[in-house]
């Protein structure tokens, strides 16, 4: 068939002439036909042995010139049977006709469709096109061949086959391990980060650190079980991105609002009278989301001394969130999503936000032309733009930090969280686990915290170009200005290493098939194809979003064109769904825009022309492609006229570990899988949606078929993260669980807020939670049952000892680097003897100096104010009993310190710096012997 488009832009038609031939001994003349939109959908061409396709009962693979690629599966049983399932809107099936050949059935989705006799008199078996059915309904279809055990009067065989199959569409097939699939690499990350490891630490201890909140939140506050937040009392929001400020009742009758305990009778949000079907009376319904608390309402004023949690804020009038004339903490506006398996997104964030790339800033990647880091090449001060792809973590753990809803009083800046945490003792208000994963070696031998400081770890973690400036700029040093920079790439680095790759289901895509029970591979069976999950939960990591199947960035795999639910064309952003879950004006999701005011569409930008995101578009490679006219990376004409289905639509959620996140939906509105599956298998809540995804159609499962597909679900479940094993365990954790009190009535603080219930989530070692007898993480319907998380009441820590790395951490240290934890970096040497030890007298690494070694480190001109006192403080031992020098010299004065015990011991020395002294230096000299040189601060007063 030969397709030919013509052109009549004046009246935007496109006319199709269409040939056809046929096998025959005429040759006919050209017609023209009306011809489907199905026809002009790109078609996709499988063989006989793509995995894909099931094969059941006595089935060869048979190699033959005969066959299309050399290769066919051919069977004479006469139970035979094959299956495959695929999402498009044509279908043709290939075989093979001969003289021994027999009968097969074809049905689709579940019906009969014909009946295929593949006999021919032809000496030589015949390839030709066998099965045909186009116009099929968009969405996702099952297929099933069966042996019909019978054959043609004249045929000598019982043979079938199958050959090719050729879809206007996907191919489905069982996803591969995950162990397949590896954590998506950053370019030039090495440029920035020098130890990896390092960087790790820094990150867990970011994540989970109670001091990176204005008020107590740190990011694991919402992130503690399984990746999510199954706390029930005081997680409820209105709709605020209805903009709507008003609670509404709960189905059960409750006054829901702040404070309130939710209850298993709440859910789902959306009820109907009969589950299974979405035009039954509506029950209930609210645009209330379930969510998590965060912050108080307040203003930031400054921060507190080093042995305070919160910062010093002033509360705010809030009217949204409070139970008399209290505050509460306030609620996000849309469901926690799991932080497990993020790191494999290409996006992050329910609606997209957290960009692919890492301006080392913020969530919004080159949108924000404004966004710089400082560098200092040694000697002056630059500003660079950061280009870091594949980083989608990196930027959305930028956003929570100086969010007013999650974990910052407002107005307070990133450079104010680094000035508050830099000096700190990481975890210091938090036990820290003996056999931690990560951080067990950094363990203060009190059980409370690290033996190190955030700033030592940031220096040892990254390029010193970002952090080792001399002096302030703007009020805040340079490390606290790119304080960012190594929020965000730390927690990335952290977050990258909690891949949930061991489950039953990863066991039995690699060869074990007894890893699965029978109801779970049934419901396998309808995950791939009656159930159309796999149209968008799709690949290893069960979700479209995910970075491995983006491998169309430069073909236009970002953003697709598909048939609606409605049966009509349109654009939309390849793993984000309008899935019916709420009314699409209740909550924009990526149709929305940002900041500055671009929309968070890649499919708007393309329609728009105006691309504020690194992507490219080939309209060749959409499933229903426009026309060859439009085979280019940009639009050859305006396609505003085009619909565009992104309104209401978000980010498709992976599935691993699902049994332990709920509630599920962007608006945590169902509390268990099975009402999960009950919402898909009516078709969602809102039917008449003109956004609604195709695949959202009532599925008809039965009571026993939905329970098999929960049970496949189950199968995702990774026993680490069920047992909080490594590298899923962490340090111990107070989070909010409301306030004292309930919905009608609170006890107040001394700030005349709330007065917020504490709840203890323990410090979990590397062999998780069984090693304390503690049993594995329970299920939100556990919790809904049992009145809340399975975790003990607390009262929070009202103060910590100070940090041990320093005896004065408010001090500010002229030398860079005077910890070595950062290795030897800002000290210059001429000697090989000088090295780095294990033997450290706070941290991880000391300074060693062996057989007449030598070191310095010159101090700038800026910090040496003539009048000014300089005391030199330093921790140091002699190995060998030979005499260990440390000094402070320049023009016009040199003082130093000698070590001669073999134990560490702390010396300081104090110099007032005279008239003319324009130079100095700190240094250190050793004899014949061994000397270990650590916690060296020069300060100045």
């Amino acid at each position: 068939m030969e397709v030919k488009f013509l052109p009549c832009l004046r009246w935007g038609l496109i006319i199709l002439i269409v040939a056809l031939s046929a096998c025959s001994s005429s040759t006919p003349s050209p017609q023209t036909e009306d011809i489907t939109i199905d026809n002009l959908a790109v078609e996709n061409w499988f063989g006989d042995n793509d995995p894909g396709v099931q094969y059941s009962q006595d089935w060869s693979y048979v190699k033959a010139s005969q066959y299309a690629d050399g290769d066919s599966h051919v069977s004479t049983s006469s139970s035979a049977n094959l299956t495959f399932h695929f999402s498009g809107t044509s279908l043709k099936l290939y075989a093979s006709k001969s003289k021994n050949a027999g009968k097969f059935k074809v049905y689709i989705d579940g019906a009969y469709k014909q009946e295929v006799d593949l006999y021919s008199s032809w000496l030589s078996p015949l390839y030709n096109q066998q099965v045909f059915y186009s116009s099929l309904t968009p969405g996702t279809h099952s297929v099933k061949i069966v042996h019909s055990a019978t054959k043609n009067l004249f045929s000598k065989g019982y043979d079938i086959n199958l050959d090719r199959i050729k879809i206007a569409g996907r191919l489905f097939s069982a996803p591969a391990s995950l162990k397949t699939v590896s954590v998506p690499s950053v370019a030039n990350l090495s440029n920035y980060i020098v130890d990896k490891s390092a960087a790790v630490v820094l990150g867990k201890a970011f994540f989970w650190d109670m001091a990176a909140g204005s008020d107590g939140q740190a990011c694991a506050s919402c992130h503690f079980h399984a990746g999510t937040d199954n706390r029930i009392k005081n997680q409820i929001s209105p709709g605020l991105n209805a903009g709507d400020t008003s609670f509404q009742t709960t189905a059960s009758g409750g006054k829901g609002g702040p404070n309130y305990t939710l209850k298993l009778a709440d859910f789902p949000l959306h009820k109907f009278s009969d589950p299974a079907n979405p035009y039954s009376s509506v029950l209930f319904s609210t645009n209330d989301t379930i969510s998590s608390q965060g912050v108080f309402l307040a203003d930031f004023q400054a921060l507190p001394d080093s042995s305070a949690l919160d910062d010093l804020c002033s509360n705010l009038n809030d009217g949204i969130f409070h139970v008399g004339s209290s505050n509460t903490r306030q609620v996000e506006p849309r469901n926690t999503p799991t932080m497990i398996n993020a790191a494999l997104n290409f996006r992050n964030f329910w609606d997209g936000r957290a960009n692919n790339v890492f301006n080392g800033v913020d969530p919004f990647g080159k949108r924000n032309s404004a966004a710089k880091i400082m560098t200092y090449n040694g000697s002056k001060i630059s500003y660079e733009t950061l280009d870091l792809r594949n980083s989608a973590l990196a930027s959305q753990a930028t956003g929570p930090a100086v969010s007013t809803l999650e974990m910052a009083c407002v107005n307070r800046k990133f450079a104010d969280l680094g000035k508050k945490l830099i000096v700190r003792q990481p975890l210091a208000f938090q036990q820290v686990h003996a056999q931690d994963s990560v951080l067990a070696s950094y363990r203060n031998s009190s059980g409370k915290g690290l033996n190190t400081t955030y700033r030592a770890l940031i220096q040892k973690a990254f390029n010193s170009k970002y952090w080792n400036a001399p002096g302030d700029y703007s009020g805040y040093s340079q490390m606290e200005n790119n304080f960012s920079l190594f929020w965000g790439l730390a927690l990335q680095a952290y977050q990258d290493t909690l891949i949930s790759d061991e489950t039953p289901y990863d066991d039995y895509a690699e060869g074990n098939k007894g890893a699965l029970s029978d109801a779970a591979k049934r419901g396998l069976d309808i995950f791939i194809g009656k159930g159309h999950c796999i149209s968008c939960h799709s690949g290893s990591e069960f979700t479209s979003a995910a970075t491995s199947q983006q491998k169309e960035n430069e073909e236009g795999g970002l953003i697709e064109r598909m048939y609606m639910g409605n049966g009509k064309l349109a654009i939309y952003d390849r793993a984000f769904y309008n899935i019916g879950v709420t009314p699409t004006n209740q909550d924009l999701g990526v149709g929305a825009k940002d900041p500055f005011g671009n929309p968070l569409s890649f499919s708007k930008q393309y329609i728009d022309s105006k691309f504020v995101d690194p992507i490219k578009v080939n309209p060749c490679t959409f499933d229903v492609p426009f026309s060859s006219l439009l085979c280019s990376y940009s639009p050859l004409f305006s396609l505003k006229y085009e619909k565009i289905a992104v309104d209401g639509a978000f980010k498709v959620p992976g599935l691993r570990n699902a049994t332990l996140t709920g509630p599920y939906f962007h608006n945590g509105s169902a509390a268990s899988l099975e009402q999960v599956v009950e919402f898909y298998n009516r078709g969602g809540n809102f039917r008449n949606n003109p956004e609604l995804d195709p695949d959202i159609q009532p599925l008809g499962l039965s009571a026993s078929e939905r329970a098999d597909l929960v049970a496949f679900l189950v199968s995702l479940t990774d026993p680490r993260v069920e047992n909080e094993a490594a590298p899923f365990d962490h340090p111990q954790l107070f989070i909010p669980n409301g306030h004292e009190g309930n919905e009608y009535s609170v006890t107040q603080d001394e700030q005349h807020r709330a007065k917020t219930d504490w709840l203890e989530v323990p410090a979990i070692g590397k062999y998780g939670r069984s090693s304390e007898g503690l049993a594995d993480l329970k299920d939100f319907v556990w919790t809904l049952k049992n009145g809340g998380p399975d975790l003990k009441k607390a009262s929070l820590p009202s103060n910590t000892p100070q940090p041990e790395p320093s005896p004065n951490p408010s001090v500010k240290n002229i030398l860079l680097n005077g910890d070595f934890e950062a290795g030897l970096s800002g000290w210059a040497s001429g000697d090989t003897t000088v090295s780095l030890s294990a033997d450290a007298a706070q941290g991880s690494s000391a300074l060693q100096m062996t057989a007449w070694g030598w070191l310095q480190q010159d101090i700038q001109a800026a910090d040496l104010v003539v009048g000014k006192t300089y005391t030199l403080s330093v921790k140091g031992k002699s190995i060998s009993g030979q005499s260990c020098t440390v000094g402070f010299s320049g023009a016009g004065f040199s003082v130093s310190l000698s070590f001669s015990s073999s134990s560490y011991s702390q010396k300081s020395l104090a110099q007032l710096l005279p008239a003319g002294a324009d130079w100095g230096a700190v240094y250190f000299t050793s004899e014949a012997g061994t000397c270990l040189f650590d916690e060296v601060i020069l300060s100045s007063k």
